[in-house]
């Protein structure tokens, strides 16, 4: 801990070093604040990064953002990667779902959706003539799979949202809060009083603007990347936050000292701060603030699902399926194990050497949280046998990466943002304390780089002041 060596009162500590914390501590160095960012790891990302093996390029987390939204961008912008933007190709917008043993793609349009057979004909009906009907929302918060039984009918649920739901979070429909992890869903409602007639409108305008507002087929902007994966991004922000950041830093306790915040580190080090962001799980947050009863207690009370991710590389040759395609998600009610499948190399083609293509698999998440005590051996296994008969897959991968993130995924359960309010409350109270990261207001890219800016740019009034 170089930077602690001064016996001095930081403006700001930052605690983790993932994309919030990363993003935050640039953010408040660009305004001249006395920050120092704390890891625990011997590196900054978290789950986001990238690793590299045999010409193939693999995530450890997000493939990537969305650039519907600048807030990614434009990060990515003010740490000099503009030239090393790479957009996804344009198969990616493609998706696909498991029915019925085969991969079937999501169709794009009216008329497209009507001639599928994702549905039977009486779902699809119901969903096409959502916007015949005006819906009423019930007090207090509620399920996704609630509200899109009541716009969608019960077999789009079960198959299209849960789908989506199982490639977001690897969550629960039946136990997620609609508002917490889909608050735009339910501005449709608000705003339009239909799902179906807010995104006409909404699609209307985009095109107006030169842009895409997404569909049933997947959300709205283009997915983009780095040639080098997202570790690009990570790498440009430790580069500019230079001796700004300790690693191998693990805070153990945090408390309010008179004025100030005293942190201890698992060395035996004290350092003071007037600001504290405390940018980890939320349950390491709880760890961390164990002599703060009720802030502890609250954040205790927010789940995570664990996931393991399979990353696979094979000759082309070796794979029969065109894999025309961003990947596919499997519902529910299909047999297997797997939460679904994604094909990097398609996307950016530049992350797998040439010939080559990379698959990246899911299992785990709330519906199968026994897979994480399988052995890599029983991991690998099962992937290959569920995915070889869907894409054709033939002889052995040249390359298997596999990672596991224990509570990996924040569940957005019903009574989050409940939650969060009595959080906001204790927080009042306690002057200079602030949480971040995917735990609370979002969990992708995109939402962790705008929370973290909005909380920088609330902190950069004044020095001393909470």
């Amino acid at each position: 801990m170089n930077a602690l060596t001064q016996d001095r009162v930081l403006d700001a500590a930052v605690v983790g070093g993932g994309i919030f914390g990363s993003t935050l501590a640039w953010q408040l160095l660009k305004s001249d604040q006395d920050v120092v960012l704390f890891e625990a790891a011997a590196r900054l990302g978290g789950t986001l990064g990238s690793s590299h093996s045999d010409g193939f390029v693999w995530e450890r987390g997000a493939n990537g953002f969305l650039d519907n939204v600048p807030f990614t961008r434009d990060l990515a912008i003010d740490v000099g990667l503009e030239s090393r933007l790479l957009p996804a190709a344009p198969a990616a917008r493609h998706r696909f779902l498991l029915r019925r043993g085969r991969l079937v793609e999501l169709p794009e349009g009216p008329a497209a959706f009507l001639r599928s057979p994702l549905l039977s004909l009486a779902g699809r009906l119901r969903v096409i003539t959502e916007g015949l009907r005006r819906y009423r929302s019930p007090e207090g918060e509620e399920s996704v799979a609630s509200f899109a039984r009541r716009h969608l009918g019960s077999e789009a649920t079960e198959v299209l949202i849960d789908a989506m739901v199982t490639g977001i979070f690897g969550g629960d429909a039946e136990r997620l809060s609609v508002e917490a992890a889909f608050p735009r869903l339910v501005a449709l409602e608000r705003e339009h009083g239909s799902l179906i007639r807010g995104m006409i409108r909404r699609r209307r305008a985009a095109r107006a603007q030169g842009a895409t507002a997404g569909g049933p087929g997947g959300p709205g902007g283009r997915l983009s990347s780095f040639p080098l994966g997202t570790q690009e991004l990570v790498d440009a922000l430790a580069s500019r936050l230079g001796d700004r950041v300790a690693l191998e830093s693990r805070l153990t306790d945090a408390r309010r000292v008179g004025e100030e915040w005293q942190l201890r580190f698992a060395t035996g080090e004290t350092i003071r701060a007037h600001r504290l962001a405390l940018c980890i799980p939320p349950h390491l947050a709880a760890e961390v603030l164990q002599s703060d009863h009720e802030v502890s207690a609250l954040l205790r009370e927010i789940p995570a699902a664990s996931i393991v991710v399979v990353g696979l590389g094979f000759e082309r040759d070796h794979v029969r399926h065109a894999l025309t395609g961003f990947g596919y998600l499997r519902p529910r009610r299909e047999p297997g194990r797997l939460l679904g499948c994604l094909f990097p190399s398609v996307c950016f083609p530049p992350h797998a050497p040439e010939g080559q293509v990379s698959l990246r698999a899911m299992i785990g998440g709330v519906r199968d949280p026994e897979a994480l005590e399988l052995s890599d051996a029983e991991i690998q296994r099962t992937t290959l046998d569920e995915l070889r008969p869907l894409l054709g897959l033939r002889g052995e991968p040249r390359v298997v990466k596999l990672q596991r993130w224990p509570r990996g995924i924040p569940q957005y359960e019903v009574g989050h943002l409940g939650r969060l309010a009595r959080l906001e409350e204790k927080l009042n109270d306690r002057p200079g304390l602030a949480l971040g990261g995917n735990g609370y207001r979002g969990i992708g890219l995109n939402d962790c780089v705008r929370e973290a800016g909005s909380l920088a740019e609330s902190w950069t009034g004044s020095t001393h002041e909470a």
